[in-house]
C-alpha cells in the first residue's frame, strides 16, 4: 500500500555530469499526473533535495517517480526520505 501524503522528497547525488530530469507526483490509484519538481547539474559532491507537493488533494495515495535525464552518466546514489512510500526508478 501506498500511504496517504501531501508531499514527498527524494535525495540525489550526481556523479558529477549535469543530470537532468524530474521528479514527478502521480495519484497511485489512477495515475494522474499531479505535479513535478525539475532538477539538473546536481554535482558529485552534494546531496540535493527535491521536494514535489500534492496541492489538489492530500487524501490521495501517491507515487513518486524519478526520471534520468540524457546527459552522460547516471546519478551516483538516490535514497528517499520517507521509505515507506511507493517510488519507482
Amino acid at each position: 500500500m501506498t500511504p496517504t501524503s501531501c508531499s514527498a522528497s527524494v535525495w540525489l547525488r550526481g556523479n558529477g555530469f549535469a543530470n537532468h530530469g524530474s521528479v514527478e507526483m502521480i495519484d497511485t490509484a489512477s495515475w494522474t499526473y499531479i505535479g513535478s519538481t525539475p532538477y539538473s547539474g546536481v554535482g558529485a559532491a552534494a546531496w540535493v533535495k527535491y521536494t514535489v507537493n500534492n496541492t489538489y488533494a492530500c487524501t490521495k495515495n501517491i507515487t513518486v517517480r524519478v526520471t534520468l535525464g540524457t546527459q552522460p552518466g547516471a546519478w551516483e546514489q538516490v535514497y528517499v526520505d520517507d521509505a515507506s512510500i511507493s517510488w519507482n526508478f
